[in-house]
């Protein structure tokens, strides 16, 4: 059954109106309500303009993806994210906010989200004080590393379910 969810700092939205969305990526979709699904959560629990690299499982894996998972305790992800952000990250504090699906629809299958065009009410939020801890509990390795881009740049060569997500934000 797939779940939605919206991760936010503002741990004060009673409701979310759909917003513009950015042109040059998305052309003439309608203003939306952006949600993420139950699978993909695990890459967006980090503060919003960090740029990370997501490695997830998926049957294709070959012989050395295989073998990069064993070496990090075969987690379903592993997430990258550059040691200049490693404090920001610790000390984040994020809300997850769930949706009903049913107006909901996928848009994009890769990074798992899914739009409304209508207002939506969250059926339920949580607070997340801790990232590192709620990723390890969601059987995601979170990895800090020197430069980022190498592992973006790796990710076409790679057999895992990929997304590189904010790398304009780099530092």
């Amino acid at each position: 059954m797939i779940r939605l969810f919206h991760v936010s700092d503002d741990f004060k939205i009673a409701e979310f109106e759909p917003r513009e969305v950015r042109k040059d990526v998305w052309g003439d979709l309608e203003p939306a309500v952006w949600s993420v699904d139950n699978y993909k959560l695990q890459n967006y629990l980090l503060p919003r303009d960090c740029p990370r690299v997501c490695w997830t499982v998926n049957a294709e894996l070959n012989d050395v993806d295989k073998a990069l998972m064993d070496e990090h305790h075969n987690p379903k992800t592993i997430i990258f994210v550059e040691r200049s952000y490693e404090e920001e990250v610790r000390n984040v504090q994020l809300m997850i906010y769930e949706f009903e699906p049913e107006a909901f629809y996928l848009i994009d299958e890769s990074a798992g989200y899914y739009i409304s065009h209508r207002i939506e009410k969250p059926i339920s939020a949580r607070i997340v004080n801790d990232v590192v801890a709620e990723l390890e509990f969601m059987h995601t390795k979170l990895v800090f590393v020197d430069n980022l881009r190498e592992f973006a740049e790796q990710s076409v060569k790679r057999t895992f379910t990929y997304s590189n997500i904010r790398m304009g934000f780099l530092k």
